[in-house]
């Protein structure tokens, strides 16, 4: 086969243009999903009544720069808020980044490596996923490559006359400005970009070159009273944790579809490449170097800004310098290719898209809370149950983001957040005191367990559910007061523990202690009943579950008795079921720690142990 054709000036758009295509039909495809979280609060800032609202409500309350606010702000008054129009103009910023590595990287490295970032980018997860939504990553991810093309044409100049180099340093100057309002991490990306560019640069060009990186600082000026403001709140770190020091190789398998497998097959078609070729690039050890720069520093800054200042560091944030990994990677690659090679290039492509649409499901998942869903059932319920016979909980960062779903019907919850011993406690005096037939549970953020294992005991009649994550969910439930208690849950004997004496534990520590050998990795649903009474408030009574292996405790959690003592009754009831994940060779214990040896009473308890398998056995 002529690969030639695809070298020559007359055809050389031929592939970018077909990557360019490609990537917006995939990232169109099925782009109706709800909002995420991220999008609605951005959508619902930006729909203010003016511009200086727009800085004072949008942007300074945020902890983003201002550019996709503002944006924002001026797109949804020309086309609407639906999931299409506003996604649509990030669709596109996402797949012109595609052509944009390609053309940095066909220049640098030739037109394997090209080919290959081209493909990566267009199909693997990582930018096909944050390329469907209208957040700074699509953009920023476009800013980044096209900030590196215009770079490139800066820092290594093809002899074009003056006014193309004119040009070419606005252009420069214009994307480190854009980077900078789109993402402090795009931000921070360009600022590297630029600062290696000292490294290219010639000497007579040291000044024009610093007046590009001036200009830039100055069109910046005056959003830096808003990014000072915007620091002193302390990032996301109420509710992102610190990284772990593994989490530099899990972000380099997250780019890779979150597959081992896939990132040593891309080595190693790299590396057959490599060894194969007459010709391959000898002579590209600082451009290499620089890439990895490009790559490593924002995630060594932002890794070490999380442990000694505050968590901000997340793969998604990354997103701009992903890119230049995959193209050192690609380096490696020969500039000019053989038939074999040609082809064998484009079959990697295939196997690339195929792992993402069939093997990840890519379109099969649900990648962010389904507010859209979540809204319709919720619809539903209202519409065929009286409101006064529904008592509405929920764990949301704000109503509001699940009203712009629900158009004309409004919300009421009586509690809209349930995180914390405080909230746990209205929720139990809610709970004591209702007289509600029906309790609906809306979940669109992390939960507290605890939370939903009081609702369920409470009202013991899970009418629908739909549970996506622990931070994505819908349950209605329904009271039967006369609903019997015991034999509630059907087990196979080798799953189940059942005990109907009453047992006094005031005189002791510990109550009960049931285990289950674990003999493979495995989702289980835990559910635990009892009944329990007492005639004090009592304060340190738990029920503790724990895993351990080989004597080792891998994980503990306790539920404390006192969220479910209902002074009503004479009995109160313990009645949930557990999503708990549990790995090979653990053994999952179960147990009430009576630490104060306060006065109470248990009876009628069962323990059971729900899977899909016969992977569990009771370890006697």
């Amino acid at each position: 086969m002529d690969t030639s054709i695809y070298f020559s000036n007359k055809n050389r758009w031929i592939i970018p243009v077909f990557f360019f295509i490609v990537a917006i039909l995939l990232r169109l495809y099925k782009l109706d999903f709800s909002f995420s979280n991220d999008e609605l609060s951005a959508i619902l800032r930006a729909q203010q009544n003016n511009f200086d609202d727009l800085l004072d409500k949008g942007v300074k309350v945020d902890g983003h720069p201002a550019g996709v606010e503002i944006f924002l702000f001026f797109w949804i008054k020309l086309f609407g808020n639906s999931e299409f129009a506003i996604r649509f103009p990030f669709v596109i910023m996402s797949s012109l980044a595609v052509v944009f590595a390609y053309l940095f990287a066909r220049k640098r490295f030739g037109i394997s490596t090209a080919i290959m970032i081209a493909s990566t980018l267009t199909v693997l997860e990582f930018p096909l996923m944050y390329g469907q939504i209208a957040r700074p990553y699509a953009s920023g991810l476009f800013l980044s490559t096209f900030l590196v093309w215009a770079w490139d044409k800066v820092v290594n100049p093809n002899n074009y006359k003056r006014n193309y180099i004119i040009f070419y340093n606005i252009i420069l100057s214009l994307a480190l400005t854009l980077n900078a309002y789109n993402h402090y991490f795009s931000l921070l990306f360009a600022a590297i970009v630029y600062i290696s560019g000292y490294a290219y640069i010639s000497k007579k060009k040291l000044i024009s070159y610093s007046i590009i990186g001036i200009f830039s600082i100055i069109m910046f000026l005056p959003h830096l009273s808003i990014s000072l403001q915007q620091l002193s709140y302390g990032g996301v770190g109420e509710w992102l944790s610190a990284p772990k020091w593994n989490f530099f190789y899990e972000h380099i398998i997250h780019i890779f579809n979150d597959s081992l497998f896939l990132f040593i097959g891309t080595i190693a078609f790299v590396f057959v490449f490599h060894i194969t070729s007459e010709k391959w690039n000898k002579d590209l050890y600082k451009d290499r170097i620089v890439l990895l720069l490009w790559f490593l520093l924002p995630m060594l800054i932002g890794y070490f800004y999380s442990v000694y200042r505050n968590p901000v560091l997340q793969n998604r944030v990354l997103i701009f310098s992903m890119p230049f990994l995959l193209i050192f990677i690609f380096s490696f690659m020969p500039r000019s290719t053989k038939s074999w090679q040609f082809s064998s290039i484009w079959l990697a492509f295939i196997i690339f898209l195929t792992h993402t649409v069939f093997i990840k499901s890519f379109y099969k998942k649900q990648h962010f809370i389904d507010f859209k869903g979540i809204a319709e059932m919720y619809h539903k319920t209202h519409s065929e149950i009286p409101e006064e016979d529904i008592l509405s909980l929920a764990q949301v960062n704000s109503p509001k983001y699940l009203q712009f779903y629900l158009k004309n019907i409004n919300t009421n919850f009586a509690l809209d957040e349930i995180s914390n011993s405080k909230k746990l406690l209205e929720l139990q005096h809610i709970l004591d005191t209702t007289n509600a037939k029906y309790l609906e549970y809306v979940v669109l953020k992390p939960q507290n367990r605890i939370a939903l294992m009081m609702m369920e005991s409470k009202y013991r009649d899970k009418v629908k559910s739909k549970f996506y994550k622990w931070n994505n969910g819908y349950f209605l439930f329904k009271k039967e007061d006369n609903m019997t208690y015991l034999d509630k849950h059907s087990f196979e004997k080798k799953y189940f523990f059942e005990e109907r004496n009453k047992q006094d534990i005031s005189k002791n520590q510990y109550s009960f202690s049931k285990s289950f050998s674990i003999f493979k990795n495995e989702d289980y649903i835990l559910s635990l009943n009892l009944l329990f009474k007492s005639d004090i408030v009592f304060k340190n009574v738990n029920i503790i579950i724990t895993k351990t292996r080989k004597n080792t405790t891998t994980d503990w959690f306790a539920i404390p008795l006192k969220y479910f003592h209902h002074w009503a009754k004479d009995w109160s009831v313990v009645d949930f079921d557990l999503p708990i994940k549990v790995q090979k060779e653990e053994i999952l214990k179960v147990y009430i720690w009576n630490q104060e040896k306060e006065r109470i009473i248990i009876k009628d308890y069962q323990i059971g142990l729900k899977q899909k398998d016969e992977a569990v056995q009771k370890n006697n």
